[in-house]
Formats: C-alpha cells, sequence, structure tokens
C-alpha cells in the first residue's frame, strides 16, 4: 500500500516540475521570437565570427551550447542551423 502511494506522489510531483519547465521553456522561446521574430532575423542579429571560431577551436557542440546560453530559448534547430551554416 506504501509503495502505492509513493509512486502516486511521485507522479504528481514529478509532473509538476514537468509542466513548470516546460512554461518555464514555453516563456523562453516566446521572447526569443518576440525579440527576433525568425531565424533570418536571429541570424543577422547574431555574431558569426565568433561562434565561428568558438565551433572551429572547440566543436560544433560546443558552439551549439553557446548560442543557447547567449540567447535562451533559441529551439534547438535554429541554433544547429546556424552554427552549421558557418
Amino acid at each position: 500500500m506504501a509503495e502505492i502511494f509513493i509512486a502516486a506522489a511521485t507522479m504528481v510531483l514529478g509532473g509538476g516540475a514537468a509542466a513548470a519547465v516546460n512554461k518555464r521553456q514555453k516563456k523562453k522561446r516566446e521572447a526569443f521570437t518576440a525579440q527576433f521574430g525568425s531565424f533570418e532575423e536571429f541570424r543577422r542579429a547574431a555574431d558569426p565570427d565568433r561562434i565561428r571560431a568558438i565551433r572551429d577551436d572547440r566543436g560544433e557542440l560546443v558552439a551549439v551550447k553557446v548560442v543557447r546560453q547567449e540567447y535562451p530559448g533559441i529551439p534547438l534547430e535554429y541554433a544547429t542551423r546556424f552554427v552549421k551554416q558557418l
């Protein structure tokens, strides 16, 4: 009986935490879209020379991480596309 209660409590609490994370990600994504509007607008605003240098020195994965840190809310697809197009 206690195992059922623990399992149910874990699902409820875990679901609440997941919902909070999703809400936070959605707000970041909305802020990114409000600021840039599209991938092309983001591309014009970003610093390709700096990100290219990071990519060439430390690799694509690190460059994508840097882009996502500097532009919170950017979709992973956009960050990856940007780095690969450099």
